[in-house]
């Protein structure tokens, strides 16, 4: 019985990865976080953002809980370039929603959205490609100095 169960659940994990992704677009990534303070989320957004060379433009929210920046240009990756692809730009969004956690004050869980588009040869248009392993670890040292630098701003006494 156990084996049949497992089973199961082994058909409903494609399924349930599918739907975790729904309603994101073509060359975007989602990765969450974790928590942070609501100052630190903007001073950290802020400061790794701009480390990165990525310059906010729009900010919502009564305490800034929506970060998106510019589409910057950049150069193509080696396995983007492989794939007809002439021109590459990305977008970052951090956002969050608060959480209840008790002696911590609020609390936000953080998630970055990265978006990226490209031009391909002969194309006069920006598409999506899905993310390339190349432009994935791009988005993920990004992802991984937003992770470290909001957990230093969470302790607990």
């Amino acid at each position: 019985m156990r084996a049949h169960q497992n089973l199961g659940f082994g058909l409903l994990l494609p399924l349930i990865a599918a739907c975790a992704s729904a309603g994101m677009p073509d060359g975007a990534m989602r990765i969450g976080l974790g928590n942070a303070r609501s100052g630190e989320l903007s001073r950290v957004g802020t400061s790794v953002l701009r480390h990165h060379q990525f310059e906010i433009f729009r900010t919502d929210g009564p305490t800034a809980f929506y970060y998106e920046t510019h589409w910057k240009s950049r150069t193509p990756f080696e396995d983007e370039r492989s794939q007809g692809v002439e021109a590459a730009e990305t977008k970052i969004i951090l956002q969050g929603s608060e959480r209840p956690a008790a002696g911590m004050g609020r609390v936000i869980a953080v998630e970055l959205i990265a978006r990226n588009r490209v031009r391909l040869r002969d194309g006069a248009e920006w598409t999506t490609i899905p993310p390339t392993p190349a432009y994935s670890a791009f988005i993920d040292t990004i992802a991984a100095d937003l992770k470290r630098e909001l957990q230093t701003g969470i302790r607990v006494y």
